[in-house]
């Protein structure tokens, strides 16, 4: 069995193919290098990234695969034809090769974070995924805007991809106009304003929660094993001091069951998540409950937190804008990398979604 780097390597050159380039003996030696080293060459570095870029939209135009189709059934438990059940054949074509960059880009972070073509692969899809696979939770934008978008990122790609089928058959599309004409989801979701205080809580309950996971998926305990050991820890004790106490095991039932509902939304399996995954979606449930039962006894305060719990956008502001940049300081089992100094500036519009 091919190793995550060979896979890797195969990978990208299949990504370069798709726009007529191919990988040079030196190109393969420069991704090799360290960061520092690999700065050197940088121009050569971005025309790479620009390569892989295009030349995934035109893979995704023919459904080519970067690790085998079969992994993403291993990885995440059903087919894309049992989760796309809406699907036509040129969206399937398009999320087999997205997912099967997904699957390899989880072996990647697992076992090669520090190294040059995990940084392209990461990149790649942090500028992809967002808008065309979003996770977690419901639309962040409109469908009409997600839509276009598509549309436009689709046409400037230039790959030969019927646009108007992808709109047909596009599942996210037909959930998100689904849950809008439902009125659930519908349109742009923020959250509203939040004090300091109410922030400054939900922030320790996220920050002392990730501690706990990460503890605890270090320590091989990994979704509800490892769901109920940070709960342990957090009541035996306070992870840092001043935050509240875990979910008491007669409560962790409920907890489990909306942890496992935010997954489901998101069309992977609780048990399939990686592990920054696990705690973006263990974060709503559990703020929610610490929320209600540790909130100090300030009218004002709980009057604002239980406006906030009844408003759409609050789940993914403490996912977003607070618990991700929470699990980047927390690093261990949660860090991703990020892009390569000179990469950060490289497509940048597609981390908007």
């Amino acid at each position: 069995m091919s190793t995550s780097r060979e896979q890797a390597i195969s990978a990208l050159k299949t990504l370069v193919a798709g726009v007529g380039m191919s990988l040079t003996e030196d190109d393969l030696d420069i991704l090799e290098r360290n960061e520092e080293e690999a700065d050197k060459h940088k121009d050569r570095l971005l025309k790479i990234s620009k390569a892989i870029y295009y030349g995934f939209f035109n893979c995704a135009a023919e459904g080519i695969v970067l690790v085998p189709e079969s992994r993403i059934v291993d990885e995440f438990g059903h087919s894309l034809e049992d989760n796309y059940p809406e699907a036509n054949e040129v969206f399937l074509k398009f999320a087999k090769t997205y997912w099967t960059l997904r699957v390899l880009e989880f072996s990647l972070i697992k076992n090669e974070r520090e190294w040059i073509p995990t940084y392209l692969l990461v990149n790649l899809d942090q500028t992809i995924g967002p808008l065309f696979f979003p996770f977690p939770g419901p639309a962040k934008i409109a469908p009409s805007r997600r839509e276009k978008d598509q549309r436009e990122l689709l046409q400037k790609s230039g790959a030969n991809i019927d646009i108007e089928e992808f709109m047909r058959g596009n599942p996210i599309l037909i959930r998100d106009r689904k849950s809008s004409a439902q009125g659930v989801g519908a349109a742009a979701v923020e959250a509203a304003e939040i004090s300091k205080q109410l922030e400054s809580f939900c922030s320790d309950c996220i920050t002392a929660l990730g501690i706990a996971l990460d503890i605890a998926i270090k320590d091989r305990h990994e979704y509800e094993a490892g769901f109920n050991k940070a709960m342990d820890m957090l009541s035996e004790v306070r992870i840092p001091c001043e935050v509240p106490k875990g979910v008491p095991k007669k409560d962790r039932p409920r907890i489990l069951a909306e942890i496992k509902r935010y997954a489901e939304i998101a069309g992977i399996p609780y048990n399939k998540l990686s592990p920054l995954n696990q705690l973006i979606v263990t974060i709503p449930p559990y703020v929610f409950y610490c929320l209600e039962k540790y909130l100090p006894n300030d009218l004002g305060l709980r009057e604002e937190a239980r406006h906030l719990m009844n408003t759409r956008g609050f789940p993914r502001y403490l996912q977003e804008n607070l618990g991700y940049p929470i699990s980047q300081k927390i690093k261990g089992a949660f860090w991703i990398p990020k892009p390569l100094g000179f990469l950060s500036r490289l497509f940048g519009f597609g981390r908007r979604h």
